[in-house]
């Protein structure tokens, strides 16, 4: 028998419901990306991320790959349309569709898609001998 598809939690117009997602897409949509990436995938969110800012013309295939294993994971729908032409026509509106689906679903840990810095400690003094 075939699990049934769960909704989306937003939708792709759906950024404002989350405003520190928003931002975070609007101000470094590859740092974004990196990150689902690294939380869907278990890996570091460098490599996926500097693809995304430095290949351009290949958005589409790499970052709709990552869209199906979303939905793959979450059993969501191709919604609006299949994975790569959502991120062609509109990417940055589906990398932070995602990260607002993996966040709601309590991959994300808290504060993992904000601006905050961590807390700098001063390393311990050290004496010559």
């Amino acid at each position: 028998m075939l699990n049934p598809e769960e909704p989306w939690g937003t939708g792709l117009f759906g950024c404002c419901s989350d405003i520190g997602v928003c931002c975070f897409g609007f101000w470094c949509l590859p740092c974004l990306y990196g990150k689902n990436a690294s939380k869907i995938r278990g890996t570091s969110c460098s490599g996926p991320g500097c693809c995304y800012a430095l290949c351009p013309c290949f958005t589409c295939m790499f970052a709709g790959t990552l869209r199906g294993e979303v939905r793959a994971k979450y059993k969501l729908p191709a919604d609006p349309c299949v994975d790569c032409c959502v991120h062609l026509c509109c990417s940055p509106l589906a990398v932070c569709q995602e990260a607002r689906e993996i966040k709601h679903r309590g991959l994300a840990p808290a504060g993992a898609y904000t601006f905050s810095d961590p807390q700098l400690t001063a390393p311990m003094r050290q004496n010559m001998a």
